[in-house]
C-alpha cells in the first residue's frame, strides 16, 4: 500500500511538472503571436510620422523593445508539438542562423528610433524599409505557412 501511494505520489509529481511545462511553452507561442499581431500597428503608427510624430517615436521605441525581448521568446519545446505555431524548426537547428536574423531585427530597429528621433522624414521612411526588409528576411527563413 504504501509503495502504491509512492507511486501515485510521484506520477502527479511528474505530470505537474511536464504540465508546468507545457503551459509555459504555450506561453512562449502566445506571447511571441501578440507581439508579431502588434506589428502592424506600430509600422503603421511609424508611417504616420509626418502627422504624429510622438507616436511614430513612441512605435519606435516599442518595436526596438520588442525585437530586443522577441528572441528569447523561443525556449526549446516551444515548437508545433507545444501548439498551433507557424515557428519552423530550423528556429532551433539553426539557433545561430536565428539569433543573428533577430539581431539585424535589433539593429533595424534601432536605427528607426534614431530616425524618429532625428526627425527628418526621409530618414523615417528609409529605416522602415530596413525594418520591413529585415522582417522579410526572417519570414523567408524561420516562419512557415499558416497553421489551419
Amino acid at each position: 500500500m504504501a509503495k502504491r501511494v509512492i507511486e501515485i505520489a510521484a506520477a502527479a509529481v511528474l505530470l505537474a511538472v511536464l504540465g508546468g511545462a507545457a503551459f509555459a511553452q504555450a506561453d512562449a507561442i502566445a506571447a511571441r503571436q501578440a507581439f508579431m499581431k502588434s506589428l502592424n500597428g506600430k509600422m503603421g503608427a511609424v508611417r504616420n510620422f509626418a502627422t504624429d510624430a510622438e507616436g511614430a517615436k513612441a512605435a519606435a521605441a516599442s518595436l526596438n523593445n520588442g525585437f530586443k525581448a522577441f528572441g528569447g521568446q523561443f525556449p526549446a519545446g516551444s515548437d508545433a508539438a507545444a501548439g498551433k505555431t507557424r515557428a519552423k524548426a530550423e528556429i532551433w537547428s539553426d539557433a545561430a542562423g536565428f539569433k543573428a536574423a533577430n539581431e539585424k531585427a535589433v539593429a533595424a530597429t534601432a536605427a528607426l528610433v534614431a530616425a524618429t528621433n532625428s526627425g527628418d522624414a526621409a530618414a523615417v521612411t528609409a529605416a522602415l524599409g530596413g525594418v520591413t526588409g529585415t522582417c522579410a528576411g526572417c519570414h523567408g527563413a524561420y516562419r512557415g505557412p499558416p497553421v489551419p
